[in-house]
C-alpha cells in the first residue's frame, strides 16, 4: 500500500497526493490518501491504521513533504528510511510516528524537503518555499512514482 500524506490544496504540502496521482494501482498495489485533519476532521495516523488493518498489505510506503533547516536541500534530497515518519512534525505537530510497531507491517517512509524555516524577532516562525515549488513538487513526485511503479 502506498500512502500519500499531505494536502493537495497547498502546493508545498502536496508531494504525497501528487505521487499517488502517478501510481499505477493493481491487485498488488493500492493507494490511500488520508488528507489532513483540517480538511477531513480525521487524524491521518488513525485513518492509516484503520486502512492498514482493513487491507492487510505486506508493506506500507508513506510519502510526505518535509521541512529542512538547510535551504539548499529543498527538492534535492530524498529521505528514505524504515524507521517511520511523524506527520506534521516539521510544523510543530506532535503526532504519532507511523512505523512498523504501529501498523504491524514494514513501513518505508519517503520524504523530500520542500520548505525551510525562517525565525525572526520576536520568535515568529515562517515556513519559506521557493517560488518554483510547483515544479519542485512535480519533479520529485514523478521521480518517486516512477520508482514505485517499477516495483510491480
Amino acid at each position: 500500500m502506498v500512502v500519500g500524506l499531505g494536502n493537495d490544496k497547498f502546493v508545498a504540502d502536496s508531494l504525497g497526493p501528487c505521487v499517488l496521482e502517478q501510481i499505477k494501482t493493481c491487485d498488488k498495489l493500492i493507494t490511500f490518501e488520508p488528507n489532513v485533519f483540517g480538511v477531513t476532521g480525521i487524524n491521518s495516523v488513525d485513518a492509516i491504521k484503520a486502512i492498514t488493518k482493513l487491507t492487510q498489505p505486506d508493506t506500507v510506503i508513506i510519502i510526505d513533504s518535509l521541512v529542512s533547516a538547510t535551504p539548499s536541500r529543498i527538492g534535492t534530497n530524498y529521505q528514505i528510511c524504515t524507521s517511520g515518519i511523524t506527520p506534521g512534525s516539521g510544523i510543530g505537530r506532535n503526532n504519532q510516528t507511523i512505523n512498523q510497531k504501529l501498523l504491524g507491517v514494514p513501513v518505508l517512509a519517503i520524504g523530500v524537503p520542500v520548505c525551510t524555516i525562517m525565525t525572526t524577532v520576536p520568535d515568529r516562525i515562517y515556513h519559506v518555499v521557493p517560488k518554483d515549488i510547483d515544479v519542485v513538487i512535480r519533479d520529485c513526485a514523478t521521480m518517486i512514482a516512477k520508482s514505485i511503479n517499477t516495483l510491480v
